[in-house]
């Protein structure tokens, strides 16, 4: 069969194979030097905390995925995020992932408040500093929890965002983030930002909105390294003046740096 395929095909496969080899070997070195846990959640979900060594009272962050994806696609937000001292609860909804529970209806919000018990519960967490930060399907999850409980959680990301009831009073400090090649994503963010009364700086009162655009589209936004850091950022913002919020382990805090431009 190898020997019907074109050289150039042969090539091109070639090459893709090497990409796909550096990204989980990159994967794989920056979970250095964190501490990684395995946990289920109350209904089973399967979840995956991510800390850095030896860390007490960090903020957390819930990461949700988007339709057909699953925690291994979010470790690109996750690790950068636990790298730079923040404690990292990563899920798989119903349906996906290694969830053996079918998807349905409540299935979104009941694994989001899953996550979140189990993320309070680590020793290394701020229970009053606790955000979120969700893809695609996950994006209009998280929305909705933050606008469903607005004194839970003190920020929000909604990466490819879908759709949520957001207003100018929640969710708190929401930054929305879309690719230049996902136009109808990109639509989804103007119109929530829109309805989240536009962009303000209003961090100390809860009402902050961005857009942030990073020239990518609905897959590899999430390898963007200008969309990592564009998120550890405006974390950054939430945290005490002082605060140690440089990575560990190296120096940019996001991996893997992919060619993207930021527009804010």
């Amino acid at each position: 069969m190898l020997a019907r395929l074109a050289p150039r095909r042969l090539a091109l496969a070639a090459v893709a194979l090497l990409l796909i080899l550096l990204a989980w070997w990159g994967l794989l070195g920056a979970g250095r030097g964190l501490d990684s846990r395995r946990l289920s959640g109350a209904n089973g979900e399967p979840l995956r905390f991510l800390a850095p060594a030896d860390a007490t009272g960090v903020p957390g962050v819930i990461i949700a995925h988007g339709f057909s994806g699953s925690t291994p696609f979010m470790l690109g937000f996750g690790q950068p995020l636990a790298r730079a001292g923040y404690g990292v609860m990563l899920l798989d909804f119903d349906g996906h992932g290694s969830a053996r529970v079918r998807l349905d209806d409540n299935s979104l919000p009941r694994n989001l408040d899953a996550a979140y018990v189990a993320l309070i519960a680590q020793p290394e967490i701020d229970p009053a500093r606790v955000a979120l930060l969700g893809h695609s399907m996950g994006s209009g999850a998280v929305m909705s929890a933050a606008i469903a409980d607005a004194e839970r959680y003190r920020a929000t990301i909604a990466v490819s965002p879908t759709g949520a009831e957001v207003s100018p009073q929640s969710p708190r400090n929401l930054l929305l983030m879309a690719g230049t090649l996902e136009p109808r994503f990109a639509a989804n963010g103007r119109d929530l930002l829109a309805r989240a009364g536009g962009a303000n700086d209003d961090l100390a009162g809860g009402r902050a909105g961005r857009w942030s655009t990073p020239n990518v589209e609905h897959i590899t936004i999430l390898f963007s390294g200008v969309a990592h850091q564009a998120a550890l950022d405006w974390l950054n913002h939430l945290r005490p003046a002082g605060g140690d919020t440089r990575p560990t382990g190296g120096s940019s805090g996001t991996w893997p740096i992919w060619p993207a431009g930021c527009c804010w």
